[in-house]
């Protein structure tokens, strides 16, 4: 009687055993075909950076993030890149709204659409061109300053003032070189080292306090391409955006 109670006892473990292992696989396979799943749970489980990120916008919203780009003169070695998020610049259908990034704003665009947009040398003046929704090119240019719109006569696309027109600045990103609007920090797009994959996600966004590159901190680490990114003019955060959203992060020592 004890031996056979002792023997269905063993098979109730074994059962329980068996059930544990096929949960594991099934969660682990999960895991392993579903990247975002699995990002999203190293966040939440402190093992990467990212679970304080403030999502702005899904990736499927109809956003972009506007980054200039200032190029600075530095003595004995190359010019230095500074990275400031402006705008995020929203299509409603029939017009355009700019967030402001830096004075929590918004701007309405009198453009129902847009494909190219472009600055002047000084990096005082955005301009939004749509080339394309009607007989002739329309423009609006913005001073970042005040948010004030100057609407350009139909068919001109150049304000008369200084700049690269032509040049869209659309999708900037930066590799480990983003340095901030003051120069005190100098932000990176990392993707582990090259022999160790990240197996959380596919890039971080890292800090370094400026001229002191091999103190890195992470901040953020996200999944799919890599993101359009930079800081807002107060240096106390960096926006990034790519297929999986628009995200704020802000920037700790």
């Amino acid at each position: 009687m004890a031996a056979h109670h002792y023997g269905r006892e063993q098979r109730r473990a074994k059962l329980i055993a068996l059930a544990i292992l096929v949960i594991l696989v099934v969660i682990g396979g999960a895991l392993v075909l579903l990247p975002d799943e699995r990002l999203a749970l190293g966040q939440q489980l402190g093992f990467v950076p990212g679970e304080d990120a403030e999502k702005l916008f899904d990736g499927d919203d109809p956003v972009e993030l506007i980054v200039q780009v200032t190029e600075v003169p530095v003595q004995l070695t190359l010019p230095e890149l500074r990275y400031e998020a402006v705008y995020i610049a929203e299509r409603t259908g029939d017009q355009i709204i700019l967030h402001d990034l830096n004075r929590s704003t918004e701007i309405e665009l009198p453009l129902s659409n847009y494909d190219l947009v472009s600055t002047s040398f000084d990096r005082s003046a955005i301009l939004f061109v749509d080339q394309t929704s009607g007989p002739e090119p329309k423009a609006v240019l913005v001073t970042v300053a005040t948010g004030e719109l100057e609407e350009l006569p139909a068919g001109q696309t150049e304000p008369g003032i200084p700049g690269n027109w032509d040049e869209d600045i659309g999708g900037t990103t930066f590799d480990c070189d983003g340095v901030s609007p003051k120069a005190s920090w100098i932000a990176c797009i990392s993707h582990g080292s090259a022999v160790s994959r990240f197996i959380f996600g596919s890039w971080e966004l890292q800090v370094s306090p400026y001229g002191q590159s091999k103190v890195k901190k992470g901040l953020f680490r996200g999944g799919g391409a890599d993101p359009i990114a930079g800081w807002s003019a107060d240096e106390k955060w960096i926006y990034v955006q790519n297929e999986k959203g628009t995200y704020r992060v802000e920037v700790t020592r």
